[in-house]
């Protein structure tokens, strides 16, 4: 009997252990992957603005004696791949030494000529090497990051709420339970016992605690995103990404309406196909869908939205910004005729969030999806915004996450990532909105001058630039400015194959929509960038189709 219980003592003890370590593994990843962890490494990568300054340096040359466009774009990049980098949890990146001796090359030129090629090459071998240690000592934070994401993102999986209830209350009772198989006959031990169920009990509060402490990245990000907004956090309600933020808000809220006998939805022919595709869905379940035409400039008035309400209106549906010819369309005045019809309004912002301001509440929107891909952050994130008191039927069911609206745990270190990127782009948006639009119009100026026939189509959006060169393929325009490392799209990124439906919906002829292309902007876009685009098309349109000049 004696045997058993020491036996039993020691299973516990064990269990008390393995319970403690599993709550100090939780409390340091929490730590590990705070808000404010994450954005000093994502800033961190605005080391890489010295890489020029480095380069040159070695090379003994003033900044003003060479052209640093290039390099400038080459640390722009690489600044935008060790983001990238910490928020996946990978190693950093690489310097490649081929590309920094073509780099080199080309600012070594003017000074001594034919042998600029090999002296580049010699001095690439050597700075690659001190660029990577340079990395490596200056973002040492990433590699720390890469494990906790990855640790936290399994810890997260093992030890839901509920789990951390039923460990807290565990501890406790391996504790009071080893008091009473072994400190029943000797005084100290049972002293000892006493103490040791004591920090188990407060182990326990602390593993509650650290639940809460790990929510804390929602809850900061969702601070983050709804700050974008104008919004509370408590709209804020996160999903996979942008498409299925629109298939819940519409979805929800025909499901809403039709509770109310209200079966009638509003859109427009050009929303993107996540939109599209559930109006489609639900008009097989009886729903009456009217998709309003937009036009050669692709947009919708809200004179059009008021005349197509009626009374069994349950929502409207139009995007912010189109993704495909970046025309801008009048949300706020849309909003305001909804909100006077009492019709639910929804607008799809993925293409809009970090680079046009939005206020929901001064434009009266009630449902807003948005992605943060779409503003540097990582992919596989978004959010729908639900206005305050607007209560609607859940979309996914299960464990209650997202206020019992969206089922699923909640990716905490995709999350922690979207909200700094959603800070960090409302903070350089202005910036950003001004530089973009220049090169916008610097690119259509020398478009428009040196490449013949060529159209532009739509505009509005500073980051979205949508041409045709018509008589030429789109495929092989692309193909060609792949092969110098441009690369652009027929239609939208999101859309495999086909025609682009934006582009038959505002009524373009076939020989345009053939041979356009979409092209997008950043922040880090450069102006170098766009000259190499535009020589580009202009040698596509000399060398590939001679004979249609």
């Amino acid at each position: 009997m004696k045997a058993l219980r020491i036996l039993f003592a020691i299973l516990l003890s064990v269990l008390l252990f393995v319970s403690q370590a599993a709550l100090f593994c939780l409390f340091v990843a929490d730590r590990l992957i705070s808000p404010a962890a994450l954005t000093s490494a994502v800033e961190g990568a605005g080391l890489m603005d010295s890489i020029v300054s480095d380069l040159m340096t070695s090379m003994d040359l003033a900044a003003d004696a060479a052209d640093a466009g290039p390099l400038n774009a080459y640390a722009g990049r690489l600044a935008a791949d060790v983001v990238a980098s910490l928020v996946r949890g990978d190693a950093l990146p690489h310097v490649d030494e081929t590309e920094l001796a073509g780099l080199l090359s080309d600012l070594l030129v003017p000074a001594i000529g034919d042998t600029a090629e090999t002296v580049g090459a010699l001095m690439a071998t050597e700075l690659a090497s001190q660029l990577n240690d340079m990395l490596a000592s200056r973002l040492s934070l990433a590699v720390t990051l890469g494990i906790t994401t990855r640790s936290l993102a399994i810890l997260e999986t093992l030890f839901s709420p509920v789990t951390r209830i039923l460990l807290a209350v565990a501890i406790l009772l391996f504790g009071l339970l080893l008091v009473l198989v072994l400190g029943k006959r000797r005084r100290k031990g049972r002293i000892g016992l006493i103490w040791w169920s004591v920090t188990a009990a407060l182990s326990g509060i602390a593993v509650l605690l650290c639940g809460v402490g790990m929510n804390s990245a929602l809850l900061s990000a969702r601070d983050r995103i709804a700050k974008c907004l104008n919004a509370s956090p408590r709209e804020i309600y996160f999903t996979s990404g942008g498409s299925e933020a629109d298939n819940q808000a519409i979805l929800s809220a025909a499901r809403l309406g039709e509770r109310k006998g209200k079966k009638h939805i509003i859109s427009t022919a050009f929303e993107h196909h996540a939109v599209l595709h559930t109006l489609k869905k639900l008009e097989k379940e009886g729903f009456t869908v009217e998709l309003l035409p937009v036009g050669p400039i692709g947009t919708v008035t809200a004179q059009q939205v008021k005349r197509a309400i009626r009374e069994d209106t349950c929502l409207v549906s139009v995007m912010y910004a189109n993704n495909e010819i970046g025309s801008i369309l009048p949300i706020s005045e849309i909003g305001a005729v909804c909100r006077e019809a009492g019709v639910l309004f929804h607008t799809d912002a993925v293409q809009a969030v970090g680079h046009l301001p939005i206020d929901v509440k001064a434009q009266n929107i009630d449902l807003l999806s948005l992605s943060a891909h779409k503003f540097h952050g990582p992919k596989g994130i978004g959010a729908l915004y639900i206005r305050s008191g607007l209560k609607l039927p859940p979309y996914i069911h299960g464990g209650g996450q997202e206020r019992g609206i969206r089922a699923g745990t909640e990716p905490t270190p995709q999350i922690a990532a979207f909200g700094v990127a959603a800070e960090i782009a409302s903070a350089k948006m202005a910036e950003a909105t001004k530089t973009m639009a220049e090169l916008r119009t610097h690119a259509i100026d020398r478009l428009t001058a040196e490449v013949e026939g060529v159209t532009v189509i739509g505009g509005g959006a500073p980051h979205i630039l949508s041409i045709s060169l018509p008589g030429y393929r789109s495929e092989v325009l692309m193909n060609f400015l792949e092969a110098r490392e441009i690369y652009t799209s027929k239609s939208s990124a999101c859309k495999k194959g086909g025609r682009s439906h934006v582009l038959e919906a505002i009524g373009l002829p076939s020989n345009v929509i053939d041979g356009a292309l979409r092209i997008s902007f950043s922040r880090y876009t450069t102006r170098e960038d766009i000259d190499a685009l535009c020589d580009a098309l202009r040698d596509a349109k000399q060398s590939l189709f001679p004979s249609l000049h």
